[in-house]
């Protein structure tokens, strides 16, 4: 059965996700959230997308049934709680709890426990390595037995930040700045962010 998803956070990382959504085949309605009004505009314009909205609180507020958080990681945690209280399904990117540490941590990881029981919602941590095309690949080969009986396996993989092609150390000093200036609150997803619903955003 076919659901509706609102996809929050449209930054370098976030918008890579558009398209995939916007193809799957159970994905019969996709709304995008933003705090950055031309980052939505484009995003939407570029993707045919017509229901936009300019913070958590307001998408929460909608008839949308599961929410993608693609935010900065420590807004992650608060961010699922708002959601899944508002009555939404939560799929965020990793790492669910940021910042916190021993206790804390494990305390934040039972609240959200607790919440996901209560409410009877689903949430998924997203790790997207799982879709990477030579993960992919190794489980098809181990399918096909091209590996042999596989009797352990262990991998890893890094961020080799210093290929041309990669901009995670723009990625990195854009998150510094981010929590600089907004030390968590101002977010697009953020509980306190003011926004409004743009119905025809890609105009």
């Amino acid at each position: 059965m076919a659901i509706s998803v609102g996809m929050v956070g449209l930054g370098q990382f976030g918008r890579a996700f558009v398209h995939s959504f916007k193809r799957h085949p159970d994905v019969a309605r996709l709304a995008l959230c933003d705090m950055h009004p031309q980052r939505l505009a484009d995003m939407a314009r570029e993707h045919g997308i017509h229901e936009c909205y300019s913070s958590l609180d307001d998408i929460c507020r909608s008839d949308i049934q599961a929410l993608v958080l693609i935010t900065q990681p420590w807004l992650h945690y608060r961010q699922v709680m708002q959601a899944l209280e508002a009555g939404k399904h939560v799929y965020s990117a990793v790492p669910t709890v940021y910042g916190a540490e021993g206790d804390a941590l494990l305390e934040q990881c039972d609240r959200l426990v607790e919440a996901v029981t209560r409410t009877g919602l689903t949430y998924m941590l997203g790790e997207t390595t799982f879709f990477r095309r030579e993960t992919i690949y190794c489980r098809q080969k181990v399918r096909e037995g091209a590996f042999g009986q596989l009797t352990y396996g262990e991998c890893e993989y890094w961020h080799d930040i210093d290929l041309p092609v990669s901009n995670l150390r723009e990625v990195a000093r854009a998150r510094r700045l981010s929590c600089q200036r907004s030390k968590g609150p101002h977010h697009p997803a953020s509980a306190g962010g003011k926004g409004k619903r743009m119905e025809a955003c890609a105009g």
